[in-house]
């Protein structure tokens, strides 16, 4: 027999060897996990502090932080200020964008030395580095609205037109208006309306939308959304009073990414005023459009018959756009008018004046620019707002061709008055033009009283029909004579229309604000500003 003492002695030695080297390796990759777990915990606070202190000074903010913390050996890596992007159709590591435009969220890089206190006897090395990356954003949110400013309305115009509209008598005072203004809807919430009404449980947003629905249940879901009890009220009355003719959401509001998705996250970030949903739902229910005539009462002024021709609103850009970037744009109609009025004329042999004025609207828009959440005098919202462009003139317009909107009228000098042998003609033609978005600012002061701006083109005017008035271009004929235009009578004749003007004016801004749009100028409103707490996203 052979005697293998030796042999077990030395496997024992190198089987001890080995046991304590892997005891070595556990107890350093041990104190490689905790340090690294106690990193990361750092940099995720790291991440919402750069986010917090972004508008001060996010590197400062994060030395603070680590400061505080005691951890002497933390290094900042980087801190990457940008945009992160909450949608499920972009994939997690494409999210966050560097950006150092009004950034709204921030990615943090860490790093710290470990000691190595058995694997240095092989790896030669003292400690090693440990790395922790973190991102967090902030949402901010805005509702605001681009178009009328009903509250400051009066008379029945309003009513008028929106009954017309629904084919029935509203019955709208100055309040209900003002009151339906006031009152923000969140979109998704009558999102969630819509589809409890039309029993699609289940279905995303955008298949909800993409149903036709009955008018008068989109108001009852309208009023479904509407948080407070009196304007709920005012919108299930006015639900009672709308027909069946069917309105596709979709045409109205395009949802852009949030038609994937079926779940309201409840952040309230795509906002309108109910009184704009109304006049959209309206307007939309008009497969052919919209040709409303309608008589008024005015004071100072006979026989005023008002006409307003809106065009199949499907077939041109939606009332709401969401952008793949979760950006909200707005957009009022496009629209003709045409007024025809008597005015009070002392004229020889004349006792008033017959006056057509026309106006063609283009489309205003409106797209949150920016907002500030920094606590300083910069706070607030910006607005990138484009103006309505157009035509207004004084002048007699054929009632076909106002009526087909595929062409342009032609503008005729218009008969004012033909009695006893005398004839007064006019005319004047007034063009807005300028289609560059205009940035406009709300303080958090404005948001919070409910300022209303107005942003105009260049060459926009406040009075349409005064300016018109004042470069009319008036011919008068007697007796088969052409007279100078400094002739008595045309001197009579633009005194009377100097003077009617401001009523007038009265009438074309209360009927277009009613359709929410004037000509050359864009009346918005930011009605809620929300800066966001910064969270962790990554």
């Amino acid at each position: 027999m052979h005697d293998e003492c030796g042999s077990v002695s030395a496997i024992t030695l190198a089987g001890g060897s080995m046991m304590i080297g892997a005891c070595a390796f556990a107890v350093d990759l041990g104190m490689v996990y905790l340090a690294k777990r106690d990193l990361q915990n750092a940099a995720d606070a790291a991440a919402v502090t750069a986010v917090s202190t972004m508008d001060t000074g996010s590197a400062a903010g994060v030395a603070e932080l680590i400061e505080k913390r005691g951890d002497e050996d933390i290094t900042v890596e980087s801190i990457e200020p940008g945009k992160y992007a909450r949608l499920a159709s972009v994939d997690l590591d494409d999210r966050f964008t560097a950006d150092n435009v009004s950034p709204t969220a921030a990615r943090v890089t860490l790093s710290r030395p470990v000691p190595l206190y058995f694997a240095q006897v092989f790896s030669g090395k003292e400690t090693t580095t440990v790395m922790a990356t973190a991102t967090a954003a902030r949402l901010d949110r805005a509702a605001f609205q681009v178009g009328s400013r009903l509250g400051a309305l009066s008379g029945g115009v309003p009513n008028a037109l929106l009954s017309a509209l629904a084919g029935e008598d509203l019955q709208l005072t100055v309040n209900d208006f003002s009151s339906l203004e006031g009152t923000t809807i969140d979109v998704l919430d009558f999102a969630d309306a819509v589809r409890d009404k039309a029993d699609l449980s289940g279905e995303t947003y955008g298949e909800v939308f993409a149903e036709e629905m009955p008018l008068n249940e989109v108001i009852e879901a309208l009023a479904g959304a509407t948080p407070q009890d009196s304007t709920k009220t005012l919108v299930l009355s006015l639900a009672e009073k709308m027909g069946t003719q069917t309105v596709t959401l979709a045409d109205m509001i395009d949802l852009g990414p949030y038609a994937q998705t079926d779940f309201n996250e409840g952040t309230g970030k795509i906002t309108v005023d109910a009184a704009t949903l109304l006049r959209g739902a309206i307007e939309y229910a008009s497969e052919d459009g919209y040709d409303v005539q309608t008589n008024l009462t005015i004071a100072g002024v006979s026989n005023t018959k008002l006409r307003l021709v809106g065009g199949n609103p499907v077939a041109t850009s939606p009332l709401m756009t969401v952008t793949d970037s979760d950006d909200v744009v707005l957009r009022t109609g496009r629209i003709r008018l045409y007024l025809e009025t008597n005015v009070a004329a002392s004229i020889s042999g004349i006792a008033s004046m017959k006056v057509p004025l026309y106006a063609e609207l283009a489309s205003a828009e409106a797209k949150l620019s920016d907002i500030q959440c920094a606590g300083t005098t910069g706070d607030g919202v910006t607005l990138a707002v484009t103006p309505s462009i157009g035509t207004v003139a004084l002048a007699s317009a054929d009632a076909d061709d106002i009526g087909d909107l595929t062409d342009e009228p032609a503008l005729e000098y218009a008969t004012l008055a033909n009695i006893v042998g005398v004839k007064v003609q006019g005319k004047a033609v007034l063009e807005l033009g300028g289609t560059e978005a205009k940035s406009v600012h709300f303080s958090k002061a404005e948001i919070a009283a409910k300022t209303t701006k107005s942003v105009a083109t260049d060459d926009a005017v406040t009075a349409l029909a005064s300016s018109l008035i004042d470069d009319v271009s008036l011919q008068v004929t007697t007796g088969g004579l052409n007279l100078t235009p400094t002739s008595l009578i045309q001197s009579q004749a633009a005194t009377a229309l100097l003077a009617v003007a401001p009523t007038l004016d009265s009438v074309i801004n209360t009927a277009t604000r009613t359709m929410g749009v004037r000509l050359g100028i864009a009346d918005t409103r930011v009605n809620a500003m929300n800066c966001g707490l910064p969270t962790l996203v990554a």
